[in-house]
């Protein structure tokens, strides 16, 4: 975190000018991140599209992002965010329901933001399916790799880049209104250790920002 940065401009792009500089910055990471995620999964139109962690940061914006993209999206979440979740559009899997385990699919393209390996969603993923997790680990890429070989479900992850291409994508579907921060809550810069403290907790409502006087 800091007051400035120096960034190329060729990574940047001009903010919506009906966004707070607070929506402004809690879109980039997490909504290119999203954008990645479902241009890696070749995401298409009508398609069915599962997302893990549907009201988190990403989570999110691949459900708004997957909608602008023409796929029927549903989401996976807690019960205290089914509102939410459906708002964007989703239809909703309460997993604290048990929803998830009855759950039938199967989805062209899952995107797991939890991160609990595709082991626990693997039931739900389409034959020829792809899956998409914001988390790497060494047995991901292993079996991402020799699924090539042995299977027609694909496996993979997504890093985030910066990007001016990814970021003027972005700026139009916030522009085209298909795509609307979600925040969670805000926290002046003395209350930094707050912030985190909020983040590690998990279960948050979008995107958490902190101001900077």
């Amino acid at each position: 975190h800091a007051e400035l940065v120096a960034v190329s401009g060729r990574v940047i792009d001009r903010m919506p000018g009906h966004l707070s500089f607070v929506e402004a910055a809690s879109l980039p990471l997490s909504a290119m991140t999203a954008i990645l995620a479902l241009r890696q999964a070749q995401l298409r139109p009508g398609q069915l599209l599962l997302v893990n962690g549907a009201a988190g940061g990403v989570g999110s914006m691949v459900v708004q992002v997957g909608r602008a993209l023409g796929a029927a999206v549903t989401g996976l979440c807690a019960t205290d965010v089914v509102s939410l979740v459906a708002g964007l559009g989703a239809a909703v899997l309460d997993y604290t329901k048990g929803e998830a385990e009855r759950a039938t699919g199967p989805y062209d393209v899952i995107v797991d933001t939890v991160s609990n390996g595709p082991g626990a969603l693997h039931h739900l993923l389409a034959a020829h399916g792809t899956y998409i997790t914001t988390g790497f680990s060494v047995g991901l890429a292993i079996r991402s790799a020799l699924g090539r070989l042995y299977s027609a479900q694909r496996m993979g992850y997504v890093v985030t880049r910066a990007d001016g291409e990814l970021m003027r994508t972005l700026s139009g579907h916030v522009n085209g209104r298909q795509l609307v921060p979600i925040i969670d809550s805000t926290f002046p810069f003395d209350c930094i250790v707050e912030a985190h403290e909020r983040a590690a907790r998990g279960h948050a409502r979008g995107k958490i920002v902190i101001t900077i006087p």
